[in-house]
């Protein structure tokens, strides 16, 4: 979905994993869930707004504490359960705002 709307995609397996693919070269957004396994989506988003402070973030969680973490990140929140119109909504209003 994420190619059918015009993006390139670099997937990553970790966290560790994303943070290397940022350090690597330009990427304009990182997509995340926050309950991820070992370091959490949150922690992970932290991270990446530590080493690029122009990275669009959106966050996919159900957990409405993460929201109010993910607001201060300056992050998109797609609420989960969410159907793909929602997230790419998400993305494509997360990029506008970046002017991407």
């Amino acid at each position: 979905m994420l190619r059918d709307i015009g993006c390139q995609v670099k997937d990553a397996a970790t966290a560790e994993a994303a943070l290397q693919v940022l350090d690597e070269g330009p990427v304009d957004l990182l997509l995340t869930d926050v309950g991820l396994p070992g370091v959490s989506g949150l922690q992970l988003a932290n991270a990446a707004r530590a080493r690029r402070l122009d990275l669009c973030l959106v966050l996919a969680t159900g957990d409405s504490a993460a929201r109010a973490e993910a607001a201060r990140l300056s992050a998109t929140v797609v609420l989960k359960p969410y159907d793909p119109q929602a997230l790419r909504q998400a993305l494509q209003h997360s990029l506008a705002l970046r002017g991407t």
